[in-house]
């Protein structure tokens, strides 16, 4: 389940990755919904998804070891759910948001957390 993980991020983050950097008014409608308008920011934005889709390929490759970067990813899924719910009610990306959260949920289960936390590999 750990490899399939890090394909879907691969698919998933850089489509969505490239579609931000290449065309934030493409990526306005198909990501966001509108919510945001397009600006530069969302170029930021799909440089930090490559990011998300390049250390996934490797983590195919080593699922174990890179592992900890699925921690970071629900991490960042999670914030970003609670500051729009918080300040942006009105603008939330409906579609984008119930992603995030099923995906985050799927990462939970598939994180090895027992060896994580496994004293020789602290």
């Amino acid at each position: 389940m750990l490899k399939l993980v890090y394909l879907v991020n691969i698919f998933a983050a850089g489509f969505i990755g490239f579609i931000s950097i290449l065309n934030a008014e493409l990526a306005s409608i198909v990501v966001y919904q509108n919510a945001f308008a397009p600006s530069p920011v969302m170029q930021l934005i799909g440089s930090f998804w490559i990011a998300i889709a390049t250390i996934s390929f490797i983590g195919v490759i080593y699922p174990l070891k890179f592992s900890p970067i699925l921690i970071f990813q629900i991490l960042y899924q999670l914030t970003w759910l609670f500051i729009t719910m918080l300040f942006l009610k009105n603008e939330i990306p409906i579609a984008l948001s119930i992603a995030f959260i099923i995906w985050a949920f799927l990462i939970f289960l598939a994180i090895p957390w027992k060896y994580l936390f496994q004293e020789k590999n602290i």
